[in-house]
């Protein structure tokens, strides 16, 4: 659990003090993640070796698109809109019993041993705190440290600020989606408790405490 709050954390330390966007999509990205490597399991009974990697870029690719309209928006008003998808989302699935409705998708495998389960987490963490501090000094690191303080200058030198803040949103959900993924193999079971906010607040008070804008802080916290 911890490793799940670890990887949401780092999510959102990266985009909020590197890429100036605040997201309180934490649990937009474990939802969508989890039910999607909950479907992919149950459905058509591929291992979570290939369900948690299926979830983690198709869980992306789905979050991004759904957060693409609303990249325009900056500060507390982007927060707004990435707070909104997981209370709706939640709300359609019980109001239309789909996805197993409250019950929820039972039947998901779990790990193939107990130390798959606790080790993949952990190296996940780590794989991902220092790919990501490597991501940030490279030169991509300083269009997006560019879009935060002055967007206007970087769209100026013939970037595109929608390109490089669809491909940050990508990064962030995708390790969300991995949580999410992880975590319906772990319990063995999918439902709209994934969209729980808790997954929202939590990576944010693990940054504050931990210390924003270096990654390894919002770990530690």
């Amino acid at each position: 659990i911890a490793g799940i709050y670890s990887l949401l954390a780092l999510g959102f330390d990266f985009l909020a003090h590197y890429v100036g966007l605040v997201s309180l999509g934490g649990a937009l990205f474990m939802g969508v993640g989890g039910y999607l490597a909950a479907i992919v399991n149950t459905r058509w009974g591929l291992s979570p070796l290939f369900t948690i990697p299926i979830a983690t870029l198709g869980g992306a690719i789905i979050c991004t698109s759904l957060l693409l309209p609303a990249l325009r928006l900056r500060g507390v008003y982007f927060a707004i809109v990435t707070l909104m998808y997981p209370l709706v989302l939640a709300r359609i699935i019980e109001a239309l019993n789909i996805l197993g409705g409250t019950d929820g998708i039972i039947g998901v495998d779990s790990f193939p041993n107990r130390w798959l389960e606790q080790y993949f987490i952990i190296g996940m963490v780590i794989i991902s705190l220092f790919g990501l501090r490597r991501l940030v000094s490279e030169d991509i690191g300083l269009v997006f440290r560019g879009i935060k303080d002055n967007d206007q200058a970087v769209k100026a030198d013939g970037l595109s600020i929608t390109f490089y803040k669809s491909l940050a949103v990508f990064i962030a959900s995708g390790l969300g989606c991995m949580s999410g993924a992880y975590l319906v193999h772990a319990y063995m079971w999918a439902g709209i408790s994934q969209f729980a906010l808790d997954f929202s607040i939590l990576p944010i008070a693990a940054t504050v405490i931990g210390g924003g804008g270096t990654l390894v802080g919002a770990v530690l916290g």
